[in-house]
C-alpha cells in the first residue's frame, strides 16, 4: 500500500476519518466491495428460473428441427428477462446510495460501496440472462459451451483485475468492473453460440433495445426523484 496511498486516503476520506492503518486499507477496500457483493446477484436470481422454464420446450423442438418454437423459447426468455433486469437495474443504479443508507444506517461506507453497487445495476442484463442462456444451450447439447465461455470470462477477469485493481487511481472499483467484463463475454459468447447452433434469429430491437430505452428511462425517473428530494 505504499504506492498509491496518498492518493486512496484522497479519494476515500473516511479512511482517514476512521483512522485506518495502512496495512489495513485493503481490507476495509475490500470489505465495502463485498456489500455490493450482496446485491449482486438480486436482479439474476429473480430471473435465473426463466432458462429453466424454457429447457423442455426447447429441448423438444430442437430434436424435431422446429426452428419457429425454438425461436419462440428463445425470444421469450431473452424479451422477458431484458423486461425484467433492465429497468431493475437502471433502478437499482439509481438508488444505490440512500438504498445503502437505509439499509446500513450506521454504515460510514457508503460512499464507497454505491458506485460498486450501481455499476453491478447498469449491467444487470449481463448478469441476469447468462444463466438462462446457460441452461438453454444445455437443452440444445451444448453444455460444454458455457465452461469454454467461463475459461475466457475468468481470464478477462484476472487481467482487468491485475490491470486495473493495481492502479492506484481506480484500485477497487477495478473488482466490480472485473466481473462486469467477465459476464459480457460469457453472454455475448454464449448467445451467438446459442443462435448459430439452432439457427434462430432475434428482434434486437424488440429484445433488447426497446426495453433498454425504457428501463433507461425508468432509471432515469429514479435519479431525478432521488437528486429532487435529497436534502
Amino acid at each position: 500500500m505504499a504506492i498509491g496511498e496518498g492518493t486512496i486516503r484522497d479519494m476515500y476520506p473516511v479512511i482517514n476519518e476512521l483512522d485506518i492503518r495502512t496495512d489495513d486499507i485493503k481490507d476495509f477496500l475490500y470489505g465495502c466491495y463485498g456489500v455490493a457483493l450482496d446485491f449482486r446477484n438480486l436482479i439474476p436470481t429473480v430471473i435465473m428460473t426463466l432458462g429453466v422454464s424454457a429447457i423442455p420446450i426447447l429441448a423438444a423442438s430442437f430434436s424435431t428441427n422446429d426452428k419457429e418454437n425454438m425461436q419462440g423459447a428463445i425470444r421469450t426468455v431473452i424479451k422477458t428477462a431484458t423486461l425484467l433486469a433492465v429497468p431493475a437495474g437502471f433502478f437499482m443504479a439509481a438508488i444505490s446510495e440512500p438504498m445503502l443508507r437505509v439499509l446500513y444506517p450506521q454504515s460510514l461506507s457508503v460512499d464507497i460501496s454505491a458506485p460498486y453497487v450501481a455499476i453491478f445495476g447498469l449491467f444487470a442484463l449481463f448478469l441476469a440472462v447468462s444463466t438462462p442462456i446457460n441452461n438453454m444451450l444445455q437443452a440444445v447439447g451444448r453444455a460444454d459451451i458455457p465452461v469454454k465461455s467461463l475459461l475466457i470470462g475468468a481470464t478477462v477477469k484476472i487481467v482487468c483485475n491485475f490491470v486495473l485493481v493495481g492502479n492506484p487511481n481506480i484500485n477497487i472499483k477495478g473488482a466490480p468492473i472485473g466481473t462486469v467484463l467477465c459476464y459480457i463475454v460469457i453472454v455475448l459468447n454464449n448467445m451467438l453460440v446459442l443462435l448459430k447452433v439452432t439457427g434462430c434469429k432475434l428482434n434486437w430491437f424488440d429484445c433488447l433495445i426497446r426495453p433498454f430505452f425504457v428501463g433507461a428511462l425508468a432509471g432515469g425517473a429514479a435519479y431525478a426523484v432521488v437528486y429532487f428530494t435529497s436534502p
